[in-house]
């Protein structure tokens, strides 16, 4: 016997057989391209040239990136909270989001890039080794123009880092 099934499929890619998982997928993917468009483009890491972020919008991101990540998979919110604070390493989030790269993807590939920026100069590497081994990268960076840097300045002022308190409880489960 023959059956028609109905798959939905999402911006990335991503397919799903029930179109509320697919609009909740689409909605944390889109957030995703917000948060990330945020950064400047990345350069291609196929070349040894690295880009330098405006800090401010890298730690806004970044703290955009944790809340959704608070969202998504609350009941690991309080060490996204803690990486965001920098309370904790980045990569108790990396291990968390590895473990849902399947669920996730688009998560997993914005935090990769964030492993690839350092949170300190906001240079962005092609690799997540440089961020954390500046000295040792030897080639060029693409530097920002003084116009540019003053408009990420005017978009993404400093921001404060995520409150240690939330709206539920820590593994309360979420519902409509």
């Amino acid at each position: 016997m023959v059956e028609r099934i109905t798959v939905f499929q999402t911006s990335d890619g991503k397919r799903f057989d029930d179109p509320r998982e697919a609009e909740n997928y689409e909605y944390i993917y889109q957030r995703c391209q917000e948060i990330m468009g945020k950064l400047r483009p990345a350069t291609d890491f196929n070349e040894w040239q690295a880009v330098r972020q405006n800090i401010y919008a890298v730690k806004s991101a970044f703290l955009d990136l944790m809340e959704l990540c608070c969202v998504v998979l609350y009941k690991h919110k309080r060490v996204f909270i803690g990486v965001a604070n920098g309370k904790y390493h980045r990569s108790h989030a990396e291990h968390i989001l590895s473990d849902f790269s399947k669920d996730y993807p688009c998560l997993q590939k914005t935090f990769y890039r964030f492993e690839c920026i350092s949170l300190t100069s906001g240079i962005e590497y092609n690799q997540p080794y440089y961020a954390t081994h500046e000295d040792e990268w030897q080639h060029p960076v693409c530097e920002m123009s003084e116009e540019e840097e003053k408009e990420y300045a005017k978009r993404y002022p400093y921001r404060l880092p995520i409150p240690e308190t939330g709206d539920h409880k820590e593994n309360e489960e979420i519902t409509d």
